[in-house]
């Protein structure tokens, strides 16, 4: 009987290699690593609990690594801020939602979305920063920038969205601080005394009282625009 000859054996493939990282997206991954860990100490401790330590040990990235990448304490801390500022002023570019619809699901949209940036974990960290280094002076302006950012993107957001409103611009900007301010109250409220049932219900009547308010305003005259425009306030930065 003749014998079976064994199939021959097939070379197994080498599985595909990984592109080697460069040294600059390594060292990108790193500082990402190093700021997501200061998010993460600041969310469980707040700023006064924030320690070299914690951040090492929630980063796997020693302190002398992270002096190397920033220099110092404050320079991570800016660029925390700087970093946590420019994701949630790019989150506010992509929403389109707010662009349809009648006066009141646009107020709705846009009051949302504005809650969403506010009562984030990283909106947190950032006022943290900004409240806790307000001793520093210099210091403190630098990261009063990253809010200003913020706050000056809400202000393009609202401007854009209700241009159709009989609402004059000087009007609407009033509309548009009110809610800053109420959302801004209402997160540290959340944030800082642990309350929030009522959220909802003070959210409903903001929306409906803003619609109202941006309904019923009278459009300005060419003059009483141009005014104004020279008066206008910018959106407050919360601090």
């Amino acid at each position: 009987m003749e014998k079976l000859r064994d199939k021959p054996r097939r070379a197994k493939r080498a599985a595909p290699r990984q592109p080697r990282r460069t040294q600059e997206e390594r060292r990108s991954q790193t500082q990402d690593r190093l700021i997501n860990a200061v998010i993460e100490v600041i969310r469980q401790k707040g700023y006064a609990g924030l320690r070299a330590r914690d951040v090492t040990a929630a980063s796997g990235v020693t302190w002398g690594a992270a002096q190397h990448l920033f220099g110092d304490k404050n320079e991570l801390l800016l660029q925390v801020a700087t970093r946590v500022s420019d994701a949630l002023v790019q989150q506010l570019d992509t929403r389109n939602e707010a662009r349809g619809g009648d006066l009141r699901q646009r107020v709705a949209t846009v009051v949302n979305l504005i809650w969403e940036v506010y009562s984030s974990q990283d909106y947190f960290a950032m006022v943290e920063i900004v409240r806790g280094t307000r001793a520093d002076v210099r210091f403190h302006e630098k990261l009063v920038e990253s809010l200003a950012r913020l706050s000056t993107r809400i202000e393009r957001l609202w401007l854009d969205i209700f241009e159709d409103a009989p609402a004059s611009e000087a009007q609407s900007l009033a509309c548009c601080n009110i809610v800053v301010l109420t959302l801004s109250g209402l997160a540290a409220r959340k944030i800082y005394l642990r309350l929030g049932p009522q959220t909802d219900a003070i959210l409903d009547e903001l929306i409906d009282s803003i619609a109202t308010s941006l309904r019923n305003a009278r459009k300005a005259t060419a003059t009483t625009r141009a005014t104004a425009k020279r008066r206008r306030e910018p959106v407050p930065v919360i601090v």
